[in-house]
C-alpha cells in the first residue's frame, strides 16, 4: 500500500464514532479543546490483516474496536506524523 490509512475513534457529542483517514489524520483532530475529540488512532495499512480492514466497513472496525478495547488486544496507537507548525 502506497498511503497510509487510519482508523480512528472520534468522541462527538458524547458517542464514540468510527472515522477512516488517508494520508494524515486531520490536525482538528488533536486539539482536546475541539468538539471531536481523537481517542484512538492506528494504521490499518502495515497491520498483518490490514488489507482487509482497509476496505471493511466502518460498523466492522467499530465492532473490532470494542472487542480488541474490552480485552486489553488494541494494536499500539499511531496518529502518523505530526505536521509541522509554521514559524516560531
Amino acid at each position: 500500500m502506497s498511503e497510509p490509512v487510519f482508523f480512528g475513534v472520534v468522541r462527538h457529542h458524547g458517542r464514540e464514532e468510527p472515522r477512516r483517514f488517508f494520508e494524515i489524520v486531520p490536525p482538528c483532530y488533536s486539539d482536546k479543546a475541539r468538539l471531536r475529540e481523537l481517542v484512538y488512532c492506528t494504521r490499518l495499512d502495515i497491520l498483518p490483516n490490514g488489507d482487509g480492514m482497509i476496505n471493511a466497513p466502518l460498523d466492522d472496525l467499530m465492532k473490532v474496536y470494542r472487542r480488541l478495547k474490552e480485552r486489553g488486544k488494541l494494536p499500539p496507537e499511531d496518529r502518523g506524523v505530526k505536521p509541522k507548525k509554521e514559524g516560531g
